[in-house]
C-alpha cells in the first residue's frame, strides 16, 4: 500500500512537472508573438519583429519593391507641360505607420555625417565601425561606403543588417562584393585606375566660369579635392556623380546638394521648363526629362559645397 502510495505521488509530480514545462514553453512563444507587430507601408500591413519585416511569401515581397519604385517615381518633384517633364530623385518616407528601421535608413544617415568623419585622423576607422552593414571595397583611393544591394527599392525593406524574412525563412539580400560588381552597376569613381592630374584650378565661390563637360569623364575642382562627372544611364536623363577628398587622400561619397537648368529645344523649338531641379542627398543625383526627339540643346549643372560653388555644362543630342 505504501509502495502504491508513493507511486502514485511520484505521477503526480511528474504531472506537475511536466504541465509546469509546458506553460513555461506556451509563455515563450507567447511573448514572442507579442513582440511581433505591424508597420503601415504604402497601405500595406506588414508584420515586423525585432525591426524584421515578415513576408507571407516571395509574391507579396516583389510586390512591395515594385510599389515602392512606382511611388518615388511619382512623389519626384517635377515641372510638366505638353510634351516636357523633367524631375530628380527623393527620399520619401515609406513607413505611413509604426516604427522600422531599413538598411536604406542606416545609408542615408552615414552619408548625411560622413564628413565629420572623413576629415580627421581615424574618422573613417570610426565610420567604418559605426556602419559595418555598409560596403567599403577599399578599393586603390576609394574609400567611400556603398549600400551593399543592387536594387535601391529592396534596401527599404532590409532591417540594418540587410536582412528580411520571407516564408518565415530569414534571408539576408545583401549582393554587392566586389569592386566589380560596382563598376557594372556605374556606381564606382570612373577614373580610378587612372593617376590623378598633378595640377588643379579651383573654382571660387559665386564663379560665373562653365567649364564643358564630357559624358564619363571627371573633372577636379577645389584643388583636386573635390570630383565630379556626369553619366547617362538612360537617352532621357543624367547622373550627377561626386567625390570628396578626406583625411590622407582617400575619396568618400557624402550628401550635398546640386541644381539642374535645362535649354533644350525640340524641332528647334524651345521648351519651356519652369524653374531648376534641385536635389539633396549623397552621390548620385538621378534627373529624368520627357521631349519629342530630335532634342538638342545643354543642360547646366550646379552643385553647392560649404565653401566652393562648382559649374558645369552638358550638351545634349537626342
Amino acid at each position: 500500500m505504501k509502495q502504491n502510495y508513493l507511486g502514485i505521488l511520484f505521477t503526480l509530480l511528474l504531472t506537475v512537472v511536466a504541465v509546469s514545462c509546458n506553460n513555461s514553453a506556451v509563455e515563450t512563444i507567447e511573448s514572442d508573438t507579442s513582440e511581433k507587430e505591424w508597420v503601415l507601408i504604402l497601405g500595406e500591413r506588414i508584420r515586423v519583429a525585432n525591426n524584421m519585416l515578415l513576408f507571407e511569401n516571395e509574391k507579396e515581397f516583389d510586390a512591395l519593391v515594385k510599389k515602392i519604385k512606382l511611388y518615388n517615381d511619382k512623389t519626384a518633384s517635377f515641372t510638366k507641360n505638353v510634351d516636357f517633364a523633367v524631375w530628380s530623385n527623393v527620399s520619401s518616407e515609406i513607413v505611413e505607420k509604426g516604427s522600422f528601421t531599413s538598411l536604406y535608413d542606416v545609408y542615408c544617415e552615414a552619408l548625411k555625417t560622413a564628413e565629420n568623419y572623413y576629415e580627421k585622423n581615424g574618422g573613417y576607422e570610426e565610420f567604418k565601425k559605426k556602419y559595418k552593414t555598409l560596403y567599403f571595397p577599399e578599393y586603390k583611393d576609394d574609400y567611400s561606403a556603398y549600400l551593399p544591394v543592387k536594387d535601391i527599392n529592396v534596401s527599404r525593406l532590409l532591417n540594418i543588417e540587410g536582412k528580411v524574412s520571407i516564408s518565415g525563412v530569414i534571408s539576408d539580400k545583401r549582393n554587392i562584393n566586389s569592386y566589380e560588381e560596382l563598376k557594372e552597376l556605374r556606381l564606382s569613381i570612373p577614373d580610378i585606375e587612372e593617376k590623378e592630374p598633378l595640377n588643379f584650378e579651383g573654382t571660387p565661390l559665386r564663379s560665373v566660369e562653365i567649364i564643358n563637360m564630357t559624358v564619363g569623364k571627371p573633372y577636379y575642382d577645389n584643388n583636386g579635392k573635390f570630383k565630379i562627372w556626369i553619366e547617362r544611364p538612360e537617352s532621357y536623363g543624367v547622373n550627377v556623380c561626386f567625390r570628396k577628398k578626406g583625411f590622407l587622400g582617400i575619396w568618400y561619397n557624402f550628401s550635398s546638394e546640386s541644381k539642374i537648368d535645362w535649354y533644350l529645344y525640340s524641332q528647334g523649338v524651345p521648351l519651356s521648363i519652369g524653374p531648376s531641379i534641385v536635389s539633396r542627398q549623397f552621390s548620385a543625383h538621378h534627373y529624368s526629362f520627357f521631349a519629342s526627339p530630335p532634342v538638342t540643346g545643354y543642360i547646366d549643372v550646379t552643385h553647392q559645397e560649404t565653401d566652393h560653388l562648382h559649374r558645369y555644362r552638358l550638351g545634349i543630342s537626342i
